[in-house]
């Protein structure tokens, strides 16, 4: 099975940032892991998915840590 993959433009177009906080995310190692494949930097759909998964809010009030039971 093949993995599918989004370049930091389609994945900063779907999370509506720019791509400068997604290369400053790998930088400081934030954000979903990223490949990088004959080099070019890629990000693997699940590892998106994951992510935001992770990163849900009920609500904008909430952190991701006030999600994580005790």
């Amino acid at each position: 099975m093949r993995s599918s993959f989004l370049t930091p433009k389609q994945l900063s177009k779907r999370w509506q940032i720019p791509i400068a906080t997604l290369r400053q995310w790998r930088w400081l190692k934030k954000g979903p892991p990223c490949q990088k494949i004959e080099g070019q930097n890629l990000y693997r759909l699940e590892a998106i998915e994951a992510f935001e998964e992770k990163n849900l809010r009920q609500h904008t009030t909430m952190t991701s840590n006030s999600l994580k039971k005790p």
